[in-house]
């Protein structure tokens, strides 16, 4: 029976150890995995696109998109930090760093999406995600700092 069990914890040991080496140790905090599925909100992105003039007949279709495609900010901002070195997801995990790959990463989604909706002027698209960032500040600082 304990011959048994050790041959069970060697093996979990192995598999951790595999998935280590493999995946890295993901050390970012719960939240910072979770930010991006609360970055794009009406509340923030409606008074947004209407200062800058975006026809209110499109605010939810991109606020629909943004929010489909938010999910794969995790995925893309993971690639994104494999290839930096050190990778500032692993341990120790790095705030600065990750905080501005995670914004690199909604930026492009945003500037992405607002295209698509025929929004063209890059100033003011870069301009409203800036608004959007400063207005989720509190989110992100209660996350990382």
């Amino acid at each position: 029976m304990a011959n048994a069990k050790m041959r069970w914890l060697l093996g979990a040991l192995l598999l951790l150890a595999e998935q280590q080496v493999v995946y890295g140790f993901y050390d970012a905090p719960r939240c910072f995995r979770e930010l991006h599925s609360r970055f794009f909100t009406a509340e923030v992105l409606y008074p947004i696109l209407s200062l800058h003039e975006v026809p209110q007949s499109q605010w939810e279709p991109i606020l629909t998109k943004l929010q489909a495609r938010s999910k794969d900010v995790p995925n893309k901002v993971r690639e994104l930090a494999r290839r930096l070195s050190p990778n500032p997801l692993e341990n120790p995990f790095q705030k600065k760093e990750a905080e501005e790959l995670l914004k690199k990463v909604l930026l492009e989604i945003f500037e992405g999406t607002l295209r698509e909706s025929n929004v063209f002027h890059t100033s003011s698209i870069q301009d409203m995600f800036e608004d959007i960032w400063l207005k989720q500040a509190p989110l992100l600082n209660k996350c990382l700092f």
